[in-house]
């Protein structure tokens, strides 16, 4: 039977217990709110580089024609499916995990996903994250990967661009990753990333009711069209790679303080119970003694 000593020992670790949470959820609503912001501006910013992007395709075809065709190589018939880089022709899924845990689900729904759909391809495989290259070797899964680790919280730019460097020849990349939808809803989601740069979220822009026909822009190159769009479709490629990485986090941090938020309610469910037990002792207690006394007055009055 459980005493006053060991319930009060309880409320005490509870209430500590609580104290450390609520302190890791006030560090993941800080660091969710520091990368929100950035992360729903720059979907913005690299969907009208999108447009941009392809804008110039479009406009210079019979440029980048003689260009290509100077490369040996055949321009396909649609202008924007093409890439100056060197490509294997090949495809890789990318899993971005995180390299602990407590992020609620989002990091399971995502390798989920994940898994569900290399079972249907032949893509090279390439895991960010502890937690992640875990769940892949619990599944069982006989497929040789490449391994990177990036921090849960800031961006290591020598570690961010290993990976680059490792995705950058596929002809597709597939990036499997947790997405914030609202405070309440982390789901796991997929950016496309090819050679029609980028097949992420759609550019609110590509509503041809909202563009003028036949826009013609002129534009001088410096130092010439063919190094403007390598560096173009190189920088697109890191920066939408970077905003997945942050989309991953905002959504994993996000999923923690919900996470955390529910662990708290519980250990103050927890805390009532046993506050409730704590009176419970008291009150038995005290009528025993009352007993007691009644007990001993009965003695000396008989």
């Amino acid at each position: 039977m459980i005493n006053q000593q060991e319930i009060a020992e309880e409320i005490k670790s509870l209430s500590s217990l609580r104290n450390i949470i609520e302190t890791y959820q006030e560090i993941a609503a800080t660091r969710m709110q520091r990368v929100k912001d950035s992360v729903l501006r720059n979907r913005d910013f690299l969907a009208d580089l999108h447009d941009i992007y392809s804008e110039l395709r479009t406009s210079y075809v019979r440029e980048l024609d003689r260009i290509i065709k100077r490369k040996n190589r055949s321009l396909l018939a649609n202008s924007t499916d093409f890439s100056l880089l060197t490509r294997n022709n090949k495809s890789v899924s990318v899993l971005l995990s995180s390299n602990t845990k407590l992020y609620g689900d989002i990091i399971k729904k995502t390798f989920n996903r994940f898994k569900e759909e290399i079972n249907t391809n032949e893509s090279d495989i390439v895991i960010v994250g502890k937690v992640g290259l875990q769940m892949f070797k619990e599944a069982a899964i006989d497929r040789p990967y490449t391994f990177f680790e990036l921090s849960d919280s800031i961006l290591d730019d020598k570690a961010f661009n290993e990976v680059i460097e490792q995705i950058k020849p596929y002809e597709k990349i597939t990036v499997y990753h947790g997405k914030f939808e609202d405070i309440l809803s982390q789901i796991a989601s997929t950016t496309e990333i090819s050679t029609n740069l980028p097949t992420g979220e759609p550019s609110s822009k590509d509503n041809e009711e909202t563009k003028p026909a036949n826009v013609r822009r002129s534009y001088i190159f410096e130092p010439s069209l063919e190094e403007v769009l390598i560096f173009f479709e190189t920088e697109i490629l890191a920066s939408i790679l970077e905003q997945t990485v942050n989309e991953s986090n905002l959504s994993k941090f996000t999923s923690r303080m919900i996470s955390l938020d529910s662990t708290v309610e519980n250990i103050n469910k927890n805390l009532k119970q046993a506050n409730f037990t704590k009176q419970w002792l008291r009150h038995r207690e005290l009528n025993r003694k009352q007993l007691d006394s009644l007990s001993g007055l009965t003695l000396w009055n008989s």
